[in-house]
């Protein structure tokens, strides 16, 4: 038991302590929002997706777990993206959920995390840099999470 901790924590300390030491900020954005079921999630998270024009890469639910995970989406860089050289940039979510209680029905609720990733390419460089986050990407994702948890919270939902 003691080992598997060790081999689970020491990589997370190393990315932690290599992003510090960089003074690089957090390599995604992560947020959480709240409970839901599989179906529920599955149904909703489409829909949002849908009209930010993601395409769903995987998709899973089950009563162990839900995963959502769209494909890298190119979009055109933001304002301040801009500002900055950025010349491309390219954005991929990944929704997921653990059971809230291990034990239950086909419709137990699930904890809901909602996760984005970030990758730009500047104009004097033809590699793509990975966790790049300005103010505006974090306004542009916060609202896609948003929309996702106001739909999870105000809409009709199977139990």
């Amino acid at each position: 038991m003691k080992r598997r901790l060790v081999r689970l924590v020491l990589p997370l300390a190393c990315v932690s302590a290599a992003a510090c030491a960089s003074g690089a900020g957090p390599m995604f954005f992560q947020t959480n929002l709240g409970l839901a079921t599989p179906y529920d999630v599955t149904r909703m998270a489409q829909k949002i997706l849908n009209q930010y024009q993601y395409e769903i890469e995987i998709q899973e639910a089950n009563l162990n777990n839900t995963t959502i995970q769209t494909r890298w989406h190119g979009r055109y860089p933001l304002d301040d993206e801009i500002d900055q050289g950025v010349v491309e940039a390219m954005t991929r979510i990944r929704i997921t959920g653990r059971p809230r209680v291990r034990r239950g029905s086909p419709s137990e609720a699930h904890n809901i995390r909602f996760t984005a990733e970030n990758m730009v390419r500047f104009a004097d460089s033809n590699e793509w840099e990975r966790g790049f986050m300005t103010p505006g990407f974090r306004e542009y994702i916060e609202e896609i999470a948003n929309e996702l948890r106001t739909e999870l919270q105000t809409g009709v939902r199977v139990f």
